[in-house]
């Protein structure tokens, strides 16, 4: 099962702005879906297809299992 995260969530993941994401969710750049509640959904795949490696929400890179 994939993780899909909000936009404030993928915010906190990604080094890109709110505006620049939901341009990109726009233009088709970054796939995205919409919740039962209507909620705008981005698969965390995603966003490492589009932006490269994620960091955590304290700002540090995210580290692979190797290491």
């Amino acid at each position: 099962m994939s993780t899909k995260l909000t936009i404030k969530e993928a915010l906190a993941v990604i080094s890109v702005s709110e505006s620049s994401l939901r341009k990109d969710i726009k233009k088709g750049k970054v796939s995205s879906e919409k919740d039962l509640q209507g909620q705008r959904r981005i698969d965390v795949s995603e966003l490492e297809r589009v932006y490269g490696q994620l960091k955590h929400a304290n700002g540090a890179p995210e580290l692979d299992a190797a290491g």
